[in-house]
């Protein structure tokens, strides 16, 4: 009976380890099931991502498209406003053709039109030996700018520095024969040089101060330079034409360059910090002083 009472407890307890035993693997199971219910969610929700991801690379891949494009019409738009403010200079020039500036003539308090007229006569025939220009051969003649007031108390501290003249002639042959004799000028204090549009001067300016030209000058409106180490000229259009200056470079004024501007004419400085020239008058001033 001990014997039998025995084999009893030990399938008892041999049934509840198994009961056990199911126990967890049910409870593992279910526990695997929910796993793999958790898996297939992030499988789905990996997918959705790889999808809302490849949307999302198309929709960038668009959007560089685009600015791609707006980059391209946006250089073809700056090339065309580049090309066309080119055109409106080279018309602005062309109708100065029949101008050019006196520099140097004394100027007289309260100094009128005809009276402006009679001294650059005076100079292109005297200075410059054209006997026969008259009257009629110029169109219009005046000053320009603004005439320097007398400090209070009726004194200046100089003299009020003589305005330039512009003088436009009734034809173009009138103009280029004074811009011709000019020369005859170098040892007086009269400059005579080409009436240029604000871009044209200042491109001159630039160039008459690139350190890499050695000289520098206006024909008919067009800007002239040989670079250093070279005996060609070449036309210069705009800035880039040059070599460009080193990082940080600045291209300050020289006196005792060779080049000219206009061959006889402006002279120009600019701002260190931006390469902008100066007033002009100031800049032709400086040229009639060192030519």
């Amino acid at each position: 009976m001990a014997t039998t009472g025995t084999i009893d407890s030990d399938n008892a307890a041999q049934d509840i380890t198994n009961a056990d035993i199911l126990k967890k693997l049910c409870e593992m199971s279910g526990q695997l099931d929910k796993v793999c219910t958790t898996v297939e969610e992030l499988k789905g929700e990996i997918f959705e991502l790889k999808e809302d991801n490849s949307a999302l690379r198309a929709e960038l891949e668009k959007c560089k498209q685009k600015l791609e494009r707006a980059e391209e019409m946006v250089i073809e738009a700056k090339t065309q406003a580049s090309v066309a403010e080119r055109r409106v200079n080279d018309l602005e020039q062309y109708g100065m053709r029949n101008n050019v500036r006196v520099l140097g003539v004394p100027e007289a308090e309260g100094e009128n039109a005809a009276e402006c007229e009679e001294k650059v006569l005076a100079v292109f025939r005297g200075k410059l030996g054209l006997k026969s220009m008259a009257n009629s051969d110029i169109e219009a003649c005046h000053r320009i700018g603004q005439r320097q007031q007398e400090q209070p108390g009726g004194r200046s501290q100089a003299l009020p520095k003589a305005r330039p003249i512009i003088v436009r002639f009734v034809n173009r042959k009138a103009a280029e024969t004074v811009l011709y004799h000019r020369r005859k000028l170098k040892s007086t204090n009269y400059v005579i040089p080409e009436d240029l549009t604000p871009a044209n001067f200042s491109l001159l300016a630039y160039c008459w101060e690139h350190p890499e030209v050695e000289d520098s000058w206006s024909k008919r409106g067009n800007i002239i330079a040989r670079m250093k180490g070279s005996k060609t000229f070449k036309r210069i259009e705009k800035r880039s034409d040059l070599p460009d200056l080193p990082l940080g470079a600045s291209t300050p004024f020289n006196p005792r360059r060779r080049g000219r501007l206009d061959r006889h004419g402006d002279s120009s400085h600019t701002n260190n910090d931006n390469n902008v020239p100066r007033d002009r008058s100031d800049l032709e001033e400086t040229l009639a002083k060192h030519v």
